[in-house]
């Protein structure tokens, strides 16, 4: 039985001044994430209203590509050592995509 696919919707407030920072660390972090086999779709996007709010969207192809993604070491370092200590607050959602309209990509 094929495992099912894995979703989040990320939130993250960066601390004033540290935008350009996160900005840095958050291209080596897509970057990367990318080219990880299970990664199916990894996007950030900026608030076109608020400062510093960084909206990421992921999928996986199964719940240990999930975990395999946080427990690299680029992952660790950019997101755990450089990210998240920047940031004013982090809310991650796992979310289950509605299957009326699934874009037929995943």
């Amino acid at each position: 039985m094929e495992e099912q696919k894995v979703f989040y919707m990320v939130k993250w407030q960066i601390q004033p001044g540290q935008e350009e920072v996160v900005r840095h660390a958050l291209t080596h972090l897509v970057a990367r994430s990318r080219t990880e086999p299970g990664c199916l779709y990894y996007q950030p996007h900026a608030s076109a209203t608020q400062p510093g709010l960084v909206y990421l969207y992921e999928a996986y192809a199964s719940p240990a590509a999930a975990l395999a993604h946080r427990e690299t070491e680029y992952f660790q370092r950019l997101v755990l050592g450089t990210i998240v200590p920047l940031l004013s607050s982090r809310e991650v959602v796992e979310v289950t995509p509605l299957a009326e309209v699934v874009n037929s990509r995943f």
